[in-house]
């Protein structure tokens, strides 16, 4: 808003000085002195139409540059892995972990490291942390 008013007051003080001059200067002709007073009514939309192309060339920009941050990346792990549990699996209502260890993505630190637990059937397990 504030953007507009500001354009508002440059055109009006852009008419106010092409009006003084007109009349400060002699022999101007009236077809003259009316061509310059509505070329200078007309810069409002000139002036607005070129601060919203502006803005659009902008946005435009951006969204380019995300485009190509997005691009560039790292692929994350696959969904699906080669290891697959035994077709008969589960057994028992129960579920055994020996040595787990997992990160966020591959390259940094574990956040679990070489976990061991048996989780009995019907028993409710929560894994919780600071960092989360």
């Amino acid at each position: 808003r504030w953007l507009g008013v500001w354009i508002e007051v440059v055109s009006s003080l852009v008419v106010f000085f092409s009006a003084v001059f007109s009349l400060v200067t002699p022999g101007i002709n009236g077809a003259i002195l009316g061509l310059s007073v509505s070329y200078a009514l007309q810069i409002t939309q000139a002036l607005k139409w070129l601060v919203r192309s502006m803005s659009d060339l902008e946005t435009n920009v951006v969204s380019v540059e995300r485009v190509q941050e997005y691009m560039n990346t790292v692929q994350e792990a696959p969904r699906y892995t080669n290891v697959r549990p035994p077709p008969d699996w589960p057994e028992r209502g129960e579920l055994v972990i020996q040595q787990y260890t997992t990160s966020y993505r591959m390259g940094l630190d574990p956040v679990l490291k070489q976990i061991n637990c048996v989780i009995k059937a019907g028993e409710k397990v929560s894994i919780s942390s600071d960092l989360l």
